[in-house]
């Protein structure tokens, strides 16, 4: 992970932990505290509220659910950019469901309190997280389209099958050319091999296991311009490291497996359409 996202994630932790020592927080007060807080937040959105719900309509039971749901909506979208920031159902899923437990949690603590714990408070903070979640989720979709570049629209990615395997040979001379699908490199300093794992010459001195290959479909013209720059671009963004390798017709992003879903879900952000 790049230095920008470790800063984002660390500044999306503390605030998360702040919102939820916040709502936790309010939850522990007693009946007499809550009152009191209440009593002054009504004061001070009872104008702008009268705007909405006309005057003399304001009550302090709709302020204190407006406030239930306003503090978890803001749970829900700190949430998804903490954990949900790649396009993934299964990661924004989990997102929500974290809303419900810090939901479930809040009212087991209003018990203590001595305040009793209501079960449509518990789907009306589930909701509010629902909605957060939903506009951050918006909001980043928004942003990533704003982004996206012209070369996304020009080049279709496809994920090669095989797992690969980066090494360094002694005498390259040994490998099998007839197999049918390696890199091979040869420099003053080193020859270099990439190919399918089961494929690796019993003669490696080194040897990088497990990496995935995205292949630009097609035949790339070499009067084109940032193809290259932009696919590795948007898989910086998301913390994937790379590694590119270039032919005659087309180029290969090479990934860590473990990191696939998420080299897909930032290729799928920036615009790229990936088939398999």
């Amino acid at each position: 992970m790049n230095p920008l996202h470790k800063r984002r994630n660390l500044i999306l932790t503390i605030l998360l932990l702040l919102l939820l020592a916040f709502i936790w927080g309010q939850s522990l007060m007693s009946a007499e505290e809550s009152t009191a807080e209440s009593d002054w937040v009504l004061e001070l959105a009872t104008p702008v509220l009268e705007l909405f719900v006309g005057k003399g309509n304001v009550t302090d039971h709709l302020v204190r659910k407006l406030a239930h749901f306003s503090e978890y909506a803001a749970l829900g979208a700190v949430l998804l950019l903490r954990f949900g920031w790649e396009r993934n159902r299964k990661r924004r899923l989990v997102c929500v469901h974290l809303g419900l437990c810090a939901a479930l949690i809040d009212e087991t603590l209003q018990l203590f309190s001595g305040r009793g714990s209501q079960l449509p408070d518990v789907w009306l903070d589930f909701g509010g997280v629902i909605f957060g979640a939903l506009l951050a989720a918006g909001a980043l979709t928004l942003a990533e389209r704003k982004t996206s570049g012209r070369p996304a629209a020009k080049v279709r990615l496809s994920v090669l099958p095989h797992r690969l395997t980066v090494c360094r040979l002694p005498d390259a001379g040994v490998f099998d050319r007839s197999r049918d699908f390696y890199f091979l490199g040869r420099t003053g300093e080193e020859e270099s091999l990439v190919c399918r794992t089961e494929d690796v010459p019993e003669n490696a001195e080194a040897r990088e296991d497990g990496w995935r290959a995205f292949r630009v479909e097609g035949v790339l013209d070499f009067s084109l311009v940032g193809i290259l720059a932009g696919l590795t671009g948007a898989l910086a963004e998301s913390g994937v490291s790379v590694f590119a390798v270039s032919t005659y017709n087309t180029d290969y992003l090479l990934v860590r497996e473990e990191q696939l879903d998420r080299a897909r879900a930032a290729l799928s952000r920036a615009g790229y359409p990936i088939g398999e």
